[in-house]
């Protein structure tokens, strides 16, 4: 297998993400266990190794540029796939508390498996998005220490339309509050005051009732 610590650590330099020698050889292994689990699952469509540091690896980190994570964020990454972007910022910031919500079971599988083979450990959850809209754990509660404190929506489709939450994502009624909502470009619908960066856009959006 390739290896790619010094192509991954150089380009996530360039975003400003400095990667130690440790969490490379992470990346290393992530990807073999990537490449490996594919064969079986059908986890992603890019394989080669340049490809997934570039569209898996970086893209993921270049949201800890485009965006403030403070110190210990709780995030919950909804639909998450093969842990793209959720696995990937907790191995470069161990720090963050990451939640990874995904609906198939096959994925959550293959996610345990790499965190327990890299010695890291993320909540993995197995609901829908709308599933977890009712779950009041998963209420985004601005001044709670329980609660989160960013929400990931990579491809899920949700969307944010005149200042109101996701939907399925915060339940219906809780109280206001401001939160950080982190979506890639490109979705079907545009919101808010974003800061743009690399695929990522940020918007601090007050949730109402949806």
């Amino acid at each position: 297998m390739e290896d790619i610590r010094e192509s991954l650590t150089t380009m996530a330099e360039a975003y400003g993400v400095r990667l130690t020698a440790g969490q490379a050889g992470q990346f290393q292994r992530y990807m073999e266990l990537l490449v490996e689990w594919n064969e079986k699952l059908n986890l992603t469509a890019i394989t080669q190794p340049e490809e997934i540091v570039e569209k898996h690896f970086v893209d993921s980190l270049t949201l800890l540029s485009a965006c403030k994570v403070k110190e210990g964020a709780k995030v919950l990454d909804v639909g998450t796939g093969a842990g793209f972007p959720g696995l990937a910022l907790k191995l470069a910031r161990p720090d963050l508390q990451v939640t990874l919500l995904d609906g198939a079971n096959k994925r959550l599988r293959f996610l345990d498996a790499v965190c327990r083979d890299l010695g890291t450990c993320c909540t993995l959850v197995h609901k829908r998005a709308e599933e977890a809209g009712l779950d009041t754990e998963y209420i985004l509660c601005s001044g709670d220490p329980d609660s989160l404190d960013a929400v990931i929506l990579p491809a899920v489709g949700t969307a944010i339309v005149d200042g109101t939450a996701p939907q399925g994502v915060v339940p219906q009624g809780h109280n206001g509050g401001f939160v950080p909502l982190l979506e890639r470009k490109g979705t079907e619908q545009n919101f808010g005051e974003k800061l743009r960066f690399s695929s990522w856009t940020q918007s601090l959006v007050h949730r109402t009732a949806i």
